[in-house]
């Protein structure tokens, strides 16, 4: 799902024109922007918790080349979901919603005989 779906979805949900949806979408997002960046995070009941996040410079391992490097310290959004949003992504509804699109490492798997 991208935001023109969810510009389309709120459209519909409102009864509404796209192009009012998609103000009310793009308010939802910078006032989310801007909570996050002011007040270092923003909840939203029921779904889940959005936060600064400061990650400490580490050193890991090239994968093409095995060489180590370092990964600069690093600031990130962190979310956090709420637990009645988990709990409905374990019921069956959610599970009849949820489409699992393969990697590329399950499709080699998959494509090489046994």
């Amino acid at each position: 799902m991208n935001k023109t779906d969810i510009i389309e979805l709120v459209a519909g949900e409102m009864d509404c024109s796209k192009v009012q949806a998609g103000k009310a979408v793009e308010a939802v997002i910078k006032s989310l922007r801007d909570g996050i960046l002011d007040d270092g995070g923003v909840t939203i009941t029921g779904f889940g918790a959005f936060n600064i996040k400061k990650r400490k410079p580490r050193t890991v391992r090239n994968p093409s080349t095995g060489d180590p490097m370092t990964i600069p310290a690093q600031t990130v959004v962190d979310f956090r979901s709420a637990p009645a949003f988990r709990e409905m992504l374990e019921g069956p509804v959610a599970s009849a919603h949820i489409e699992v699109k393969p990697t590329a490492a399950t499709v080699l798997t998959e494509s090489k005989p046994a």
